[in-house]
């Protein structure tokens, strides 16, 4: 199905969940009225929102380009395996599009799906994808995570609350009668996050860290803990979060490469604001000696007590200075 609706990317910039919606609603788009149920669609976005943020141009934090690790919504491992796909093809492999006709050849081709007899007795993917066995959101989701992407078993795991909290987002607030007009998120500056300058369309230099939508991005480096990276910068330590999950469950588990993001805290400015000071007139006195005993200029006097007549000052009466 055809749609008006422009992807939010940006090399390296992960998404918020609005914005995920909004690329969501794109994929729904994509597959609504082929053989893919709403329920396997969302699975399937309920997974790339954790793999990419539902970013086409999201390559893997932690490693340069020469790595070649994963890339793209679905996080394809090694990069070339997409990548070399795509060019050959002359498609751009930055963008959505070229990722969702490289998923219709996988289907097509029975490819990257591996069935195992743990994963729901061998649910294959056109199993999957026409949801023949009717099996829940949440299910599919699960089924997706160790057919198609096969993490590691505790990443995996640890990952599948969240992964399945937005598939059913996905379920419930995506358009799926009308014209896929939905979808929350409107398209921002692709700077910032862990932004990273391209050199010729290919190759990228990577940032130890960098600011978006209020979070500061981290790289964990050797002898760094959690608790040391919540007092640099003045947060509390449960406020730390991974990239790719909503929470860290182990607070004291973290990995060297991994990317954390961390509320970015506002500079305090403390003004130090003057006590005001007065003087009350005593008998005898004059402005110009009241101003040559307080060491202030006697026009200040005039200006800060709206005094008419310089030499007209009563007993009594408070000046401010």
């Amino acid at each position: 199905m055809t749609t008006t609706l422009t992807w939010i990317t940006g090399y390296r910039n992960w998404l918020t969940e609005a914005e995920s919606l909004h690329n969501a609603q794109i994929v729904a788009n994509h597959f609504k009225g082929t053989d893919w149920t709403r329920e396997s669609i969302s699975a399937l976005c309920g997974n790339m929102r954790h793999e990419s943020s539902i970013n086409p141009d999201m390559y893997e934090y932690g490693y340069a380009w020469e790595d070649d690790r994963g890339y793209g919504l679905v996080q394809w491992t090694p990069r070339s395996k997409y990548w070399n796909w795509a060019t050959a093809r002359g498609l751009t492999p930055e963008n959505g599009n070229s990722q969702l006709a490289r998923i219709d050849y996988e289907v097509d081709n029975n490819i990257q799906w591996i069935p195992r007899d743990s994963n729901f007795n061998g649910l294959t993917f056109k199993e999957f994808r026409t949801n023949a066995r009717g099996l829940t959101v949440n299910q599919l989701t699960e089924a997706f995570t160790w057919g198609y992407e096969r993490p590691n078993r505790q990443a995996g795991e640890d990952s599948m609350p969240a992964r399945q909290a937005f598939a059913r987002r996905c379920l419930n607030e995506l358009d799926w009668t009308g014209t896929g007009g939905g979808g929350g998120g409107k398209p921002r500056p692709t700077t910032g996050g862990i932004s990273v300058p391209s050199t010729n369309g290919k190759k990228y230099e990577y940032e130890k860290e960098g600011s978006l939508n209020g979070m500061t991005y981290i790289e964990v480096k050797k002898g760094d803990s959690l608790s040391a990276i919540a007092k640099k910068y003045g947060v509390d330590l449960n406020a730390i979060q991974r990239v790719k999950y909503e929470d860290i469950a182990n607070k004291s588990l973290i990995h060297v490469g991994e990317v954390l993001k961390v509320p970015s805290t506002k500079k305090v400015v403390t003004v130090k604001v003057p006590v005001q000071k007065t003087y009350t007139v005593k008998k005898g006195d004059a402005l110009s000696v009241i101003a040559k005993r307080l060491g202030v200029p006697m026009s200040e006097l005039i200006k800060k007590n709206n005094i008419k007549n310089a030499n007209l000052i009563k007993v009594g009466q408070v000046l401010k200075y």
